[in-house]
């Protein structure tokens, strides 16, 4: 009796994967809606090339706007590729509604025309729905690309999001406790009044890693964020480009404000902007909030505006703004005012600590500015930093009691070719380990390290260990990490991954390296392919007789 219950618990469950059926649209099915109605949990709907519409789909209550799709958990809708299957809402509507959606993929679409007064994306979940959308085209969509509310945690990887606007960002917005983790996409051209590329607000706590997030902008006066905004929330963002973004206010690359919480490590931050007539913070804008800047490129921002201050950073009583090994270069603010002068970082209340940092060749004014003699003041501590050739002045106002001490210095930085922005250092560069000027041990300065210039012979010069830095982002993560770390001479490594009872879980690297920087991906698997359930595992890089390890945690 007990062998036939076996056995007919096993049918059960290989009959239930068996009984997965693909349901085709259209020769089966003549509305993508029809053949979601038909599916089952593990079902796939396989819609063929071509364009759909059908916006004439009410939701579930509360919602009464008009959708082409209203998902299902646990069913797969593929298309056959951006631009071969179109989804055109016609400005009608909603796109693809998810409400309390479950293990959901939606892959492979060109989603375009949605448009509605409340809500009205191309994708919207809401009630902790968390599909995985991978290989769409979200475009021309005039209520918002992505929105995600109500603690709804999507996975977006690998998806166009282009030319969409909203009434707060344009790409993508994660509101009201919603988090989530945004890969490997292209968020360029949005525009809204805040937020004109990415839109972080009431308690939500996104993960955006390896992302462009370029050429958005703000469609309002006074907006802030032209390519992000964070406000009241956390936002872990890693390894992206935030570039060429325009803000109409305040904060041209990313805007933090209202007690928000903003870690940005390994990311350019460039070419960005800000108008009208008040626009402080031409790269970053922080207010009210906390930020840490890690190895980031923050060069080649703009604030135009008499009134404005900070090219390449402003805070105004920042609560926490740790700024370590970033390059922050070639930024402009034009202020003509005495009291907002700080062409690479202005401040206003706030109290940063900036270490291994080149501050240089920022104009028309000074390298950073205090806003001397005016009440509160700031109080910015400065350790290991090159500030260098900047057009009003490096170690004056309120860190010129700095100049000197605490292994700072003034002196060329370098750079391989800061004309055609390649902010990697020269081999005698004063910012290496080993040629600090007054023989220090700082360690690395700048976020790019020994750049292997043309015509530079030799290896950098090592006083203090091979690893010079170690960091996996995202973290916590799903279902992928990346691990990057940065050598300060050739060798052989070797990276591995451990779960909590010491076992080598995965082995990521073996092998001779180059000087400079790496990155390795772990996709959660063993070593035999098997995914790896969630809990904290341990990574750890080896290079000759020097170890370093840091700490995962993986969420499903």
């Amino acid at each position: 009796m007990r062998r036939w219950l076996i056995l007919a618990a096993i049918a059960l469950v290989f009959g239930s994967f068996s009984q997965a059926t693909t349901h085709h649209v259209p020769s089966e099915y003549g509305t993508i809606q029809e053949g979601v109605d038909a599916a089952q949990y593990g079902d796939t709907v396989l819609v063929a090339g071509g364009t759909y519409g059908d916006v004439t789909h009410y939701p579930p209550p509360p919602d009464t706007t008009l959708c082409a799709v209203i998902m299902k958990s646990g069913v797969t809708l593929k298309g056959s590729g951006q631009g071969v299957t179109t989804l055109d809402c016609e400005d009608l509507g909603r796109g693809i509604h998810c409400q309390d959606v479950t293990d959901a993929r939606i892959e492979g679409f060109t989603i375009t025309n949605a448009f509605a007064e409340v809500y009205g994306a191309a994708i919207f979940m809401r009630d902790g729905s968390d599909p995985t959308i991978t290989d769409c085209e979200i475009t021309g969509c005039g209520d918002g690309g992505i929105i995600a509310i109500f603690s709804s945690a999507p996975m977006i990887h690998d998806c166009e999001i282009t030319d969409n606007g909203a009434k707060q960002g344009g790409g993508i917005a994660f509101e009201d406790q919603a988090s989530g983790t945004v890969w490997d996409c292209r968020i360029t051209g949005n525009h809204a009044p805040l937020g004109g590329g990415l839109y972080v607000r009431a308690g939500s706590s996104p993960v955006i890693y390896s992302c462009i997030i370029s050429n958005n902008y703000l469609d309002t006066v006074n907006g802030q964020g032209g390519g992000v905004t964070v406000i009241s929330s956390t936002l872990n963002i890693s390894d992206c480009e935030i570039n060429d973004n325009l803000s109409t206010g305040a904060g041209g690359g990313f805007a933090a404000m209202e007690e928000a919480q903003v870690y940005v490590t390994l990311c350019s931050i460039q070419g960005n902007s800000t108008t009208g007539g008040y626009g402080p913070g031409g790269g970053v804008y922080v207010d009210d909030s906390h930020v840490n800047l890690d190895r980031c490129l923050i060069t080649r921002n703009d604030v135009s505006d008499a009134f404005s201050d900070g090219g390449g950073i402003y805070a105004n009583f920042a609560r926490t703004l740790n700024i370590t090994r970033c390059t922050i270069v070639a930024n402009i603010s034009d202020s003509d005012q005495t009291w907002s002068a700080g062409s690479g970082i202005g401040l206003w209340a706030s109290d940063p600590t900036i270490e291994q940092t080149i501050i240089a060749f920022n104009t028309p004014n000074r390298a950073l500015n205090c806003q001397e003699g005016e009440d509160p003041v700031s109080l910015p501590v400065l350790t290991c930093c090159d500030v260098y050739g900047n057009d009003g002045g490096d170690w004056v106002g309120c860190i010129a009691d700095q100049a000197g001490t605490a292994g700072n210095f003034a002196a060329d930085p370098l750079f391989c070719d800061m004309p055609n922005d390649d902010y990697g250092l020269h081999i005698d560069s004063p910012c290496l380990p080993g040629n600090h000027p007054n023989q220090e041990n700082c360690g690395p300065i700048g976020a790019l390290g020994y750049g292997d210039c043309d015509g530079a012979t030799g290896v950098p010069v090592v006083t203090d260990g091979l690893i010079t830095s170690l960091y996996a982002a995202p973290n916590p993560f799903r279902p992928a990490t990346k691990i990057h770390f940065e050598l300060a001479a050739s060798g052989h490594a070797t990276l591995r991954i451990f779960d909590v009872g010491g076992r080598e879980i995965r082995l990521l690297e073996d092998k001779a390296l180059s000087a400079g920087l790496h990155e390795r991906v772990w996709d959660s698997r063993d070593n035999a392919g098997i995914q790896v359930p969630s809990g904290i595992y341990f990574y750890r890089l080896n290079m000759e007789t020097t170890q370093q390890s840091g700490r995962l945690v993986l969420t499903r």
